[in-house]
């Protein structure tokens, strides 16, 4: 990262590194939802979210539901 005319600007590798980061944490975050589903049935599991119409807002309200309760 670099300042240029008062902006921050990211190099390339700067980019992909977070880029690559962020796709190591959803992945971890999705193998924790699965783990999660196959252990308490009221956590429906990936492939019945993914078949849902709105993915994003389905994965939304099942981590509000599950991070609200306990288990």
């Amino acid at each position: 990262m670099f300042l240029s005319g008062g902006k921050i600007r990211m190099r390339d590798e700067d980019i992909r590194k977070i880029l690559a980061t962020s796709g190591l944490l959803l992945v971890d975050a999705m193998v924790f939802h699965e783990v999660l589903a196959r252990s308490y049935d009221e956590i429906r599991t990936l492939s019945s979210i993914r078949s849902k119409p709105n993915i994003k807002k389905e994965l939304e309200d099942s981590w509000k539901k599950n991070t609200q309760k306990e288990l």
